[in-house]
C-alpha cells in the first residue's frame, strides 16, 4: 500500500527521508510500551503509544544488515 511517509530512522548519509512505500511500517506494542524501559526511551524520544513508525528501504537495509 502506497502513502506519503517520512522515515523515522533517518540514518545520516543513507536515508531516503521518505517516499510513498516504506520498507518497514508498524506500531509500538502496548505491553512493551507500558512495562519495559524501551517504552520510556521511546516516550523520551517523542513517540506515543500507537504511533505509526515507518522506515525507508535504505535505512531498513542499513539497520538489518550493518548493525549485527
Amino acid at each position: 500500500m502506497a502513502y506519503d511517509y517520512e522515515c523515522d530512522a533517518q540514518i545520516d548519509d543513507v536515508c531516503d527521508r521518505g517516499g510513498d512505500v516504506p520498507a518497514i511500517a508498524g506500531q509500538f506494542r502496548e505491553a512493551t510500551w507500558l512495562t519495559d524501559e524501551f517504552g520510556a526511551l521511546m516516550q523520551d524520544a517523542g513517540y506515543e503509544l500507537h504511533d505509526a513508525v515507518t522506515i525507508c528501504p535504505s535505512c531498513a537495509l542499513e539497520l538489518l544488515t550493518d548493525y549485527r
